[in-house]
C-alpha cells in the first residue's frame, strides 16, 4: 500500500490543483489521512476502493465517493457547513468500516439525490469490517430531491420507510450477507428490519425486483397510499370497538342505575313493612292490656 498524501503530492503537484473540477484516484492502494483542502473548486471525487482511514474536504464538493475504504468515523461530514451540505447531491460511504450510530449526522444533507451507505463487499463483511448503521430511516424525511438509496446488508436500519418522499424511484436493500453480521449482531434474518421493510412493500405490491440491476424498484407513492389506507382501516377499525365499548359502558351504567332505583325502592318498602309492624305490636299490647 502507499502513503495517500504522499502519491497525492506526486501525482498532482500543489500548484496545478487551482483549476481542478474532478478527481479520480479510486483503485491505488491509498492508505492512510488524504488532505483535499489544497483544491479549492474540487466538485466531484471519487476515491473508493482504497485503504483511507481520515479524509479531509474542500468547500466544494458536491460528489463525493468513499465507498470500499477504511472510515470509520463521520467527521468530513460533521464538519461540513449549511450551504456545503445542501449543495452535496451524490454520496456513496459504503462498505467502509463506520461505527454503530443512528443517521442524525445527515440532518441538513436536504439535496441528496443518490444516497448509498450499505455492505456489499462480501470478503470485507466476513473479516468484520463494514458499516454498523442503525435507527430510524424518518431523519431522511428533509431529502426531498432523493431518488436513489442504498442500506444493503444493514439489518438494524428501521423499517419506517413511508417517511420518505415520493420521489424515491428505486432502494436498494438486500440481505444477501447479512447472516454474518446479524450473527455478530446476535440477531436471526427473520428479525432484520430489511426484511421486515421488504415484507411490506411486497404486500403492499408497491415494488418489484428488478434482475439485471438487482434493485428493488420502489413506487413510493403508491406505497404511502396503500400505508395510510391500511392505517386509516385500523384507526377506523379502533374507533368502532371504542364506540361500542362505550355502548356496552352505558348500557351496564343504565343498568346499574336500575338496579340502584330498584333498590332503593325495596329500601322504602322494608321500611313501611317495619313501620306496620310496629303499629300491630303497640296494639297488641294495648289489647293486652285491656284483657288483664
Amino acid at each position: 500500500m502507499v502513503n495517500a498524501q504522499e502519491w497525492l503530492n506526486k501525482e498532482f503537484p500543489v500548484k496545478n490543483r487551482s483549476l481542478r473540477r474532478n478527481l479520480c484516484i479510486s483503485n491505488n492502494n491509498l492508505e492512510g489521512c488524504l488532505d483535499l483542502t489544497s483544491f479549492p473548486i474540487l466538485g466531484y471525487l471519487d476515491c473508493s476502493g482504497n485503504y483511507i482511514t481520515e479524509i479531509i474536504l474542500p468547500i466544494s464538493v458536491t460528489h463525493l465517493d468513499l465507498h470500499d475504504n477504511c472510515l470509520e468515523l463521520l467527521e468530513f461530514l460533521e464538519k461540513m457547513g449549511t450551504d456545503q451540505r445542501s449543495k452535496l447531491f451524490y454520496l456513496n460511504i459504503g462498505s467502509n468500516n463506520f461505527f454503530s450510530q443512528d443517521l442524525s449526522v445527515l440532518k441538513g444533507f436536504i439535496g441528496l439525490i443518490s444516497f448509498i451507505l450499505g455492505n456489499y463487499n462480501e470478503e470485507k463483511i466476513k473479516n468484520g469490517f463494514y458499516n454498523r448503521f442503525s435507527g430510524s430511516l424518518r431523519i431522511l424525511e428533509k431529502m426531498k430531491n432523493l431518488s436513489y438509496l442504498s442500506i444493503d446488508n444493514l439489518p438494524n436500519i428501521g423499517n419506517d420507510w413511508f417517511f420518505l418522499n415520493n420521489k424515491l424511484k428505486s432502494i436498494s436493500f438486500s440481505s444477501e450477507f447479512s447472516l454474518e453480521i446479524i450473527k455478530i449482531e446476535g440477531k436471526t434474518l427473520e428479525e432484520s428490519s430489511l426484511e421486515k421493510m421488504k415484507n411490506k412493500l411486497l404486500e403492499y405490491k408497491s415494488i418489484e425486483y428488478v434482475e439485471e440491476t438487482r434493485i428493488w424498484k420502489i413506487n413510493m407513492e403508491k406505497a404511502k397510499q396503500k400505508f395510510i389506507k391500511n392505517y386509516n382501516d385500523i384507526i377506523t377499525d379502533y374507533k368502532s370497538q371504542i364506540e361500542a365499548s362505550d355502548f356496552v359502558n352505558s348500557v351496564l351504567a343504565r343498568k346499574c342505575e336500575i338496579l340502584q332505583d330498584q333498590n332503593e325502592d325495596q329500601q322504602i318498602q322494608i321500611e313501611v313493612l317495619k313501620n306496620k309492624n310496629e303499629d300491630q305490636q303497640r296494639q297488641l299490647e294495648v289489647f293486652y292490656g285491656r284483657v288483664s
